[in-house]
């Protein structure tokens, strides 16, 4: 793994001369895109902080964003790599657009012709357009939208939303700059989560300050509260909700036409929102959004996105195991072969334990269940394969589950496999040797969790 010191400080300019370059990516053949900056969708785009490259297909389509920051990005880089390590972009296809993996030129390669290194996150490309730019096309040309490809989209944000809120994470900065719109098939999806906030991160990740480069969120969007307090020139401001950025961009979703002003729907009129909202169609959500001071009440008085499903009857997906983590891993470091033969040795000690820890459980059924006057039963025995079975076939599951993945989770797997060393020292038939066996696994468990903890 590299750091990030010999990628920062690197010049927009630097990177303009890779319009057109050639690069092979993850086995892929892509190009950069060639396009100037604001001459079509697929140009460069330069931020205050970052440089964000569109890579194109073989058939000139844009598939990918490799999003590359050119100030100090030693914080960045770590809250990218945290973020990646969710793996957000598999849970729904609301959040594809989310980091997937943290390129470093001195990894991979760089592209043909560069003579520099960078690094950055790679961010799937999804087709449509930015809620923002939609509506000016709504403006311009004067369409309508049915009701019913409203609350399509409507469901889709909150399925999102609240996909994030249950395991403690916060966009940062929802607005209408952040959602895409695909008009072709009505998928709605989230951009750019350089703004998170995770609530059971590590502290370096957690969140980002305005005065450490991070956001606070959008006008018209962010929390009221902090709308407040960036006015007043206060720095030290982290995002904590989406709520009202949400709720905004609901009212947005269902009511915005042609003669809308195509401000944030927090500068609206009230009574020209409440004439168009589709009550109707919002089921029990419709008191909520027909609440007069919905635009400007505080993130505690606003309904969670759950909550707020929960009353449109919008069905949420179940959460996944082992999808969210506190862990800051990088792929560089878990495709190092040092740690790829210490995880797959961790993972066959693991298998090979509960094993043994199966054929345990079955000898305590057998046990436990033998009559004074007879050795052994016919039920008994099945009872106890059973259950050895049963306990082998969950635990390999478990663990196969914990070692397929790309991070380095040792901590966990060897965090296992002390309890299951465990049961092993309440053997009512001991031995000098059985104790000594006994003994010697949970020296070696102890010396392996602490070798685990030190290497992740």
């Amino acid at each position: 793994m590299h750091g990030s010191s010999g990628t920062t400080k690197l010049t927009a300019q630097e990177f303009r001369s890779l319009r057109g370059a050639h690069w092979v990516l993850n086995g892929e053949e892509l190009q950069i895109s060639a396009d100037r900056c604001g001459q079509s969708a697929q140009a460069m785009i330069e931020t205050r902080d970052a440089v964000i490259i569109p890579l194109l297909d073989c058939e000139n389509r844009c598939r990918w964003f490799l999003k590359v920051f050119v100030s100090e990005t030693e914080q960045k880089q770590r809250r990218a790599e945290w973020l990646i390590a969710q793996e957000l972009w598999r849970s729904m296809p609301e959040l594809t657009a989310a980091p997937r993996q943290w390129i470093d030129t001195r990894d991979i390669g760089r592209p043909a012709g560069a003579s520099f290194d960078f690094a950055g996150y790679l961010a799937a490309a999804v087709p449509g357009t930015t809620w923002c730019g939609f509506k000016s096309e709504i403006q311009e040309s004067g369409f309508d939208i049915s009701v019913s490809c409203r609350l399509h989209w409507v469901k889709q944000l909150l399925r999102a939303t609240a996909m994030l809120e249950r395991h403690g994470l916060v966009h940062g900065d929802l607005s209408e700059n952040n959602i895409v719109i695909d008009r072709q098939t009505g998928q709605l999806t989230l951009i750019d989560f350089d703004g998170f906030v995770a609530l059971h991160a590590p502290e370096d990740v957690r969140g980002l300050s305005v005065e450490s480069g991070g956001t606070a969120g959008t006008d018209g969007y962010m929390p009221v509260d902090l709308e407040r307090r960036q006015k007043a020139g206060e720095g030290e401001i982290i995002p904590y909700s989406d709520r009202r950025a949400r709720d905004m961009l609901i009212l947005e979703l269902l009511c915005f036409d042609a003669g809308c002003c195509a401000d944030p729907a927090s500068t609206w009129d009230w009574k020209e929102i409440a004439d168009r909202l589709p009550l109707k169609s919002l089921g029990d959500a419709a008191r909520y959004f027909d609440d007069l001071g919905i635009i400007d009440v505080t993130e505690t008085q606003r309904l969670s996105s759950s909550e707020l499903a929960g009353s449109m009857k919008i069905g949420l997906q179940p959460a996944a195991l082992n999808r969210f983590r506190t862990s800051v891993s990088n792929e560089n470091i878990a495709g190092s072969r040092w740690f790829v033969l210490l995880r797959n040795m961790l993972w066959s000690l693991s298998v090979f334990h509960w094993i043994l820890l199966g054929f345990a459980a079955r000898s305590f059924i057998v046990d436990a269940e033998k009559p004074a006057s007879v050795r052994s039963s016919t039920a008994a025995a099945l009872a106890g394969w059973i259950m050895c079975l049963g306990v082998m076939t969950f635990g390999i599951w478990l663990t196969t589950r914990l070692a397929i993945t790309s991070e380095f989770r040792s901590r966990f797997q060897l965090g296992s496999i002390v309890l299951h060393i465990a049961p092993y020292s309440i053997r009512t038939e001991v031995s000098p040797i059985g104790n000594a066996v006994v003994l010697t696994r949970l020296a070696v468990g102890t010396l392996l969790l602490a070798a685990a903890a030190v290497a992740s």
